[in-house]
């Protein structure tokens, strides 16, 4: 799997800044690497809850990538369009749900059967609530990780003060020497970079991810 970027500073290159959806789109061997890294852990939770035995995860996992190959170049990120990670887990219950119906379960499911309340339990969506916190702490701390080396240690020093010490910026602008606007413009900085990692966007639960 990828391992943290080298440069020691904030870098505007293609290979350290471009965004996990753009290097997906755009074909990069490191985009597939870097989702697989930060997102296998859920696609295996998701596969869980789609019905899938341990054994097949992987299987999954694979048939989501197929799926993530052809879709990715109409993926939009945005507000009103939805996070890569709501994205990828409505691909994997789709997965789920026809391996199922490809191997008959749909032909065997009469009303009230097990198997026919699995199926419908598999064609229900998964809310992003249920998205165990553990898990969404582990991609969080990969992909702080992954960015840690493009910002200077100055910089990081101010968004851990921020967002895992809980204290101001009027507080970090005192203990670091730096201006109150600078302090928040690193802040903002870092979490654009670590949204752009993610391909998703980031809320408050980010400080419960400090490793």
């Amino acid at each position: 799997m990828s391992s943290s970027p080298d440069a020691p500073s904030v870098s505007t290159s293609y290979s350290t800044r471009a965004s996990l959806i753009e290097r997906l789109q755009c074909g990069d061997p490191t985009g597939w690497e870097r989702m697989a890294s930060l997102y296998r852990h859920l696609l295996w939770h998701w596969a869980r809850q789609g019905g899938t035995k341990p054994q097949d995860f992987d299987d999954v996992c694979q048939d989501v990538f197929k799926v993530v190959t052809v879709r990715i170049g109409s993926f939009e990120l945005g507000e009103h369009r939805g996070s890569f990670r709501a994205w990828l887990r409505a691909i994997t219950r789709n997965v789920c749900l026809e391996r199922f119906r490809a191997a008959g379960v749909e032909g065997r499911a009469v009303g009230g059967t097990e198997a026919g309340a699995l199926l419908q339990e598999i064609a229900d969506p998964m809310s992003e609530d249920d998205d165990p916190p553990e898990l969404v702490n582990e991609l969080l701390r990969k992909a702080i990780a992954l960015v840690r080396g493009e910002f200077s240690d100055m910089h990081w020093r101010v968004f851990e003060l921020l967002t895992f010490a809980d204290k101001s910026p009027t507080e970090v602008a005192v203990e670091t020497g730096l201006t109150a606007v600078n302090v928040r413009a690193i802040k903002s900085r870092v979490r654009r970079r670590l949204h752009e990692e993610l391909g998703d966007v980031l809320d408050g639960s980010v400080a419960s991810a400090a490793v």
